[in-house]
């Protein structure tokens, strides 16, 4: 998996966990101070795109779902 991949799921499982997205991010991305500009950029963006189309996912793997995820 990419480095920025990584960074996102550590953002989004401490987000979902009760924390701040801005907080969270400001953490990660001084903890991976080797990530470049677009690194950066794509974290945040990927974080912001997921928990913003979050809800309407759920909805849609509801739709497509035999049993509810767990």
């Amino acid at each position: 998996m990419d480095k920025v991949q990584i960074a996102t799921v550590n953002v989004l499982s401490r987000v979902m966990g009760g924390r701040n997205l801005n907080q969270v991010l400001s953490e990660e991305m001084r903890g991976q101070s080797d990530l470049t500009p677009q690194q950066r950029g794509a974290l945040q963006d990927l974080s912001y795109g997921t928990l913003r189309h979050y809800g309407q996912l759920m909805a849609i793997l509801d739709l497509l779902l035999n049993k509810p995820l767990q």
